[in-house]
C-alpha cells in the first residue's frame, strides 16, 4: 500500500521537522535488507547466528518486514510515537495476514519509542540500518563513529549529497565530514534512490551506503590532533597549508608540501601528520 494511503488512515500528517519521507517501492526495501548480507554466509562466518539488526526511524515499517526476515532480533527505534504505535499494531496482528510482520521468522521484535541519539547500544555486535534525514546525519554519523565497536556494519540512506560527500577523496566535496567518516568506517556505494520514490518527494535523490568499521589505527591524543587539524585546515580550503599553519617551519619532517591546500591532502596525508605531531 501506498505510504499516503497508510498515512491518510492514521490521519498523520509527515513531519519535516523529523525529516520524515516514506520509502515507497518494495524493491528498494528489498535492495536495503540485501546489503545486511552482502556475502554468501559460510562456516565459521561471523554471521552465524544472525547478528542483531538495529533500523533508526523504521517509518511505516517498509524496509523493517525485509529486515524481520534477516535476523532473530530486530529493534526498531521510532522518535515518532505515532509511528511507533502503528508499528506495536502491526506487531500485534504479526499472525494474520493484515501485518507487514506477517509470518516473519523473527519472534524477537521490539520497537522503541525514542531518539536514536539517546539509544544505549547493547554490548554486543549488530547492524544498523537506517533512512537518515539530512537535517540530523551529522549527529547521528557521529554518534556511529563513537560506538563503532559494536557494529559490523551500517546501511545508511542519506541524501545524495551528502553521501558524496562521505565518499569524496578529493574536489570541493571533500572535506571535514570525508576524513572524519573515512578515518573509522570503510565506506561501499550501495544504489540510488531517486526522489520520486518517497513520498512526499523531497528535493534530491538519495544513496543508499554501506559502512564497515576500520580498526583504530590513531591514539586518543592523535585523533583529537586529527580532527583539529582537519577543522582548521578546511575553514581555510582556498589557502596554502603554509598560510593557515603558520606556526609550523618543519614540513620537510611532515612530508607535506607546504604550497599544498587542504583538499590537496589524502586520508593518509592527515593520518600521518597527526602520528608525527602526537606520538603515543
Amino acid at each position: 500500500m501506498h505510504p499516503k494511503k497508510i498515512l491518510d488512515q492514521l490521519k498523520i500528517c509527515p513531519s519535516k521537522k523529523l525529516g520524515q519521507n516514506f520509502l515507497i517501492h518494495d524493491s528498494d526495501a528489498r535492495r536495503i535488507a540485501a546489503l545486511c548480507y552482502p556475502e554468501p554466509l559460510g562456516k565459521g562466518s561471523i554471521f552465524i547466528p544472525p547478528p542483531t539488526i538495529l533500523e533508526i526511524g523504521p517509518g511505516l515499517g517498509i524496509a523493517s518486514k525485509f529486515l524481520a526476515q534477516k535476523t532473530s532480533e530486530l529493534i526498531l527505534i521510532e522518535k515518532d510515537k505515532r509511528l511507533a504505535a502503528y508499528l506495536e499494531l502491526q506487531l500485534s496482528l504479526r499472525e494474520t495476514e493484515e501485518s507487514i510482520f506477517s509470518f516473519s521468522p523473527s519472534n524477537n521484535i521490539n520497537i522503541l519509542n525514542q531518539d536514536f541519539l539517546q539509544f544505549t547500544f547493547p554490548s554486543k555486535k549488530i547492524i544498523v540500518v537506517g533512512n537518515i534525514p539530512y537535517n540530523i546525519a551529522s549527529p547521528i554519523l557521529l554518534k556511529l563513529i563513537e560506538n563503532k565497536k559494536y557494529f559490523f556494519r551500517c546501511i545508511l540512506m542519506l541524501p545524495l549529497e551528502m553521501s558524496e560527500k562521505l565518499m569524496a577523496s578529493s574536489g570541493e566535496l571533500y572535506g571535514v565530514l570525508s576524513l572524519t567518516v573515512q578515518l573509522d568506517f570503510e565506506i561501499m556505494k550501495g544504489f540510488r534512490v531517486k526522489a520520486s520514490g518517497f513520498y512526499p518527494q523531497p528535493q534530491v535523490d538519495s544513496m543508499v551506503l554501506s559502512l564497515s568499521p576500520k580498526p583504530d589505527i590513531l591514539s586518543l591524543q592523535q585523533k583529537e590532533a586529527f580532527y583539529q587539524i582537519i577543522k582548521k585546515a578546511f575553514q581555510n580550503r582556498r589557502k596554502m597549508l603554509r598560510k593557515i599553519f603558520s606556526d609550523i617551519r618543519e614540513w620537510d619532517a611532515l612530508g607535506l608540501n607546504p604550497k599544498s591546500r587542504p583538499q590537496d591532502l589524502s586520508l593518509q596525508d592527515y593520518i600521518h601528520w597527526s602520528k608525527t605531531l602526537n606520538h603515543p
